[in-house]
């Protein structure tokens, strides 16, 4: 009779372990242009072209986290909405790990405010964002 109400606690507890919400989250660093041309080419040519058009350095180095669920992301981000990617921390955290139009963009942004930031322009960083994007075509969301 013991035995059997060991397993059924066992069982029990496992059931309820299956049902909590698990934390998948991917992370990833970046370190280097091509990192991000491995993730998204199009985010990975744009930022590319950004850094040379504004003559800055990438950051050293970059840390992603990619959400495996929406629920996740609002975890995280600590919002109740989708924004696609947002920075908390110095660490860019993106709603899905397969990314959309509106996640690249995101992304994009998230990029260039923290180069910005690290090459000391964090103040004009709404400015030259708006204005790249106004002349490169790219819609903000």
């Amino acid at each position: 009779m013991k035995k059997i109400s060991v397993v059924i606690l066992l069982a029990a507890l496992l059931v309820n372990l299956l049902q909590m919400p698990v934390f998948g989250a991917k992370k990833k660093q970046i370190v280097n242009i091509s990192s991000i041309y491995a993730i998204d080419t199009w985010v990975g040519a744009t930022y590319e072209l950004f850094l040379k058009e504004y003559k800055l350095k990438m950051p050293k180095k970059i840390n992603l986290t990619f959400a495996s669920n929406l629920s996740e992301f609002y975890t995280l981000a600590k919002v109740k909405a989708d924004l696609g990617a947002i920075t908390v921390e110095g660490t860019i955290i993106l709603s899905n790990e397969h990314l959309d139009e509106k996640s690249r963009v995101a992304l994009l942004k998230e990029l260039i405010r923290l180069t910005l930031i690290e090459n000391k322009k964090g103040k004009h960083a709404d400015k030259i964002m708006s204005e790249f994007f106004k002349k490169h075509s790219i819609k903000l969301r």
